[in-house]
């Protein structure tokens, strides 16, 4: 027997398979619920075609050796609507005279991605970026001036 507030009842089947109808619906919706919200938010690729890019596997990793092999160092900052990057070589000598592209957008949607070529100066590279509040990722691929090869991914963090 069931003992509510209100008196004794029986606890019948049909009890039981509205409780089971309630939980298991609520289940299904969440779910359904969650499902279409990551669906439309983020298309998770990285590659778009994830076969092709793994046929280039072994000139990724050579390409990584060569990028070691150089000792270059970069440091990217943000901060009063500018970014600017700093890189350096094996012997800690600011690299000047390099070609450097800022490739910056949101780890979990495509609508406000930039690419920003940044300007040489005194202190490294840098250019005017309005970054709105919250995490972005950057990828920095820098051209040297004998051919040299290097890129840096960097996960930022804007707070105003």
């Amino acid at each position: 027997m069931f003992v509510n507030l209100f008196g004794t009842r029986r606890f019948t089947g049909w009890h039981m398979l509205g409780l089971l109808l309630l939980f298991f619906g609520t289940t299904i919706a969440v779910n359904g619920v969650m499902a279409t919200i990551a669906v439309r938010t983020w298309t998770g690729l990285v590659v778009k075609d994830d076969f092709g890019a793994s046929q280039h596997y072994n000139e990724k990793i050579e390409e990584m050796r060569r990028q070691a092999a150089l000792g270059w160092r970069g440091e990217l900052d943000y901060g009063n609507g500018s970014a600017s990057f700093h890189l350096k070589d094996a012997s800690a000598a600011p690299i000047t005279d390099a070609t450097v592209v800022l490739k910056i957008g949101r780890p979990t949607h495509e609508g406000s991605d930039l690419t920003v070529t940044l300007n040489a100066g005194e202190r490294g590279y840098g250019a005017a970026l309005k970054l709105d509040r919250g995490i972005w990722n950057a990828e920095i691929d820098v051209i040297g001036a004998h051919g040299e090869h290097y890129q840096q991914r960097v996960r930022l963090y804007v707070r105003k």
